[in-house]
């Protein structure tokens, strides 16, 4: 779309590399919550361990 508008080929690659970055991004940060949330599980009812949320890896 961008190019029948008269989109460059810069443009266009910046473009595609920000929506890669940004799927990257929203990927990366489901992958993280999923690995929390399925690792208290996992403590709590596997190995009957009590569990805390670590916000640690959140802030860096």
């Amino acid at each position: 779309m961008m190019r029948v508008l008269g989109g460059s080929r810069r443009q266009l690659r910046l473009a595609q590399a920000s929506e890669f970055a940004a799927i990257g991004l929203l990927s990366g940060l489901t992958a993280a919550a999923a690995a929390s949330i399925l690792a208290g599980v996992i403590a709590t009812q596997v190995f009957g361990l009590p569990w805390q949320a670590d916000s640690g890896y959140w802030r860096r």
